[in-house]
């Protein structure tokens, strides 16, 4: 087993309450197997490349390229700062009940953020997938 069992997996029932799930509960154990499956998958050269390649992008449409300015070698540095921290404090993930709608999957709120990467927290950064 991968050294990630570091999270937190909840379900939302209704309004803003959560409930935890315990690592010995059937939704732990799933949510589990498949944040491993895909912090390993991250750490591929062929999905780290295509996460470089997203960084490069967003930074030229929403930055106009003054996070990177086109820099590979610095974006990989922060892709790389990021599946690490994932790694080691995924994000928290919540098993979303009152989504109602079948053809949204999951979703996460993205909400502004200001400091250096090492400071990012990835477990207040919450990800919600439908019940």
């Amino acid at each position: 087993m991968h050294p990630i069992l570091n999270l937190a997996i909840m379900t939302r029932v209704s309004g803003f309450e959560l409930h935890s799930h315990p690592p010995q509960s059937m939704e732990y154990i799933y949510l589990s197997h498949a944040i491993i499956l895909a912090t390993l998958l991250f750490r591929t050269d062929q999905v780290r490349h295509i996460l470089i390649t997203l960084a490069l992008e967003f930074d030229d449409r929403a930055y106009k390229g003054k996070l990177f300015e086109k820099d590979y070698t610095r974006a990989a540095s922060q892709v790389d700062i990021l599946i690490n921290k994932l790694a080691l404090k995924f994000p928290a993930v919540v098993i979303d009940q009152t989504m109602t709608n079948p053809n949204n999957l999951a979703y996460h709120n993205r909400g502004s953020w200001v400091g250096s990467s090492e400071e990012f927290d990835t477990r207040l950064q919450m990800i919600h997938v439908n019940a």
